[in-house]
């Protein structure tokens, strides 16, 4: 199920160290949930993709599009 089919009312803010499982928590998320990935560094998507999961991702690259996806 993509977030598209779904009302998303719902936002969770996930920061952490390098190597601290951020990933792969938003990876179970994914799991239950419909689930957009908001990201600047497109390498943790490769750790979604070994968990077979394949959510819709948004890729920032400056703010004024982060702020953009947000509105």
């Amino acid at each position: 199920m993509k977030l598209d089919q779904v009302q998303a009312d719902k936002c969770i803010l996930v920061g952490g160290d390098s190597g601290s499982g951020k990933t792969h928590l938003i990876g179970t998320f994914c799991e239950y949930i419909p689930t957009a990935v908001i990201t600047s560094d497109p390498k943790g998507l490769d750790t979604l993709k070994s968990m077979k999961i394949n959510p819709d991702v948004i890729l920032l690259t400056n703010l004024i599009k982060a702020w953009d996806a947000y509105e």
